[in-house]
């Protein structure tokens, strides 16, 4: 993605739905419920896994991003640690 298409990105999920290989993580932050929090202004701080990263994670682990999704306590874990302050 160029600078100038990131320019037109006003926040954090828009970043996100405009890259082509974040798609777990969209869906696992729409699932998470956090998706119009990652809409506002930050300031936020994400590390972005890519789908071939969750790819090998969840056949490592031999689970998928669905178990993931369903698993109310791990989206938890990570809405808190998406939505702390680290400061």
């Amino acid at each position: 993605m160029s600078d100038d298409d990131m320019s037109d990105m006003n926040d954090l999920m828009s970043v996100i739905i405009g890259q082509g290989d974040l798609t777990v993580l969209d869906e696992l932050i729409h699932d998470a419920g956090l998706n119009d929090t990652l809409h506002n202004d930050g300031p936020f701080t994400i590390f972005a896994p890519t789908d071939a990263a969750f790819a090998a994670y969840f056949g490592d682990m031999g689970m998928t991003a669905d178990d993931l999704a369903s698993d109310a306590d791990a989206l938890a874990v990570a809405a808190r640690a998406l939505a702390e302050d680290p400061r």
